[in-house]
């Protein structure tokens, strides 16, 4: 899934953080 994040763009990073 990090893949697929990585792939998007990069905003995700902070929803990877605030989902965590």
């Amino acid at each position: 899934m990090q893949a697929e994040i990585a792939a998007t763009d990069g905003w995700p990073l902070a929803a990877v953080l605030l989902y965590s």
